[in-house]
Order: structure tokens, then sequence, then C-alpha cells
């Protein structure tokens, strides 16, 4: 933790020396799941089991990511939305609140 990582498949380095990682009020962290620097998880975001946050990703409030998800560096996910469990976010995608994508949708949950 704390090393630059290179993002292969962009050819970016996204860095992580120094970056602050926030976890707001309610979120839910299993074991297993791993945040790297620079990560910000909004309130009542619930995290599954050996998911992993890399670099720089930003997650909204009231979001639910399953277990076994890879979310890769610099994504942006927005408030209520739901990723299924083993679902791949490359590299700097980005999802609108309550938007849907492929192993995505909104969540029905509301704050």
């Amino acid at each position: 933790m704390g090393e630059p990582e290179y993002g292969y498949a962009v050819r970016r380095v996204y860095p992580g020396t120094g970056a602050s990682t926030v976890v707001g009020a309610g979120v839910v962290l299993p074991p297993g799941a791993s945040i790297y620097a620079g990560a910000t998880i909004g309130d009542d975001t619930t995290i599954g089991h050996n998911t992993l946050l890399r670099t720089n990703v930003r997650v909204g409030s009231g979001s639910q990511l399953a277990a076994n998800l890879t979310i890769e560096r610099g994504c942006v996910i927005g408030d209520g939305v739901r990723c299924s469990p083993g679902s791949h976010l490359t590299a700097d995608t980005v999802i609108s609140d309550r938007a849907s994508a492929p192993g995505c949708a909104p969540s029905t949950t509301r704050n």
C-alpha cells in the first residue's frame, strides 16, 4: 500500500502515496474487503466479502457492492447503485446515481 499503481489498460499512473481513504458513517466492511489508498466510500454503503476497491475509487452513499467484485482504479459509482457478485468494473468507469450498467443496477433501498 502507498505505492503508485500503473494502469496497464490505459497506461496511466494512479498515485496512492499519501492519499487519504475516507469511509463514511454506517459503511459495512466485512472481512476480506480490500480498500486501496485514495478510495472514498459514502455513508450507508455495503461492501461485500472479498471485494477490492483500487486506488482513487469513489462510491456514493447507499450503494451495495456484492461479494467478489473488482473495482479498478479511478472508477466512480454514484449514490444508490447495486453491483452484482463477481462483477468487474474496468479503470475509470463512471456509473451515475441510481443508474444501471452491466453487473450493476439501481438500488431499491432509499436513504
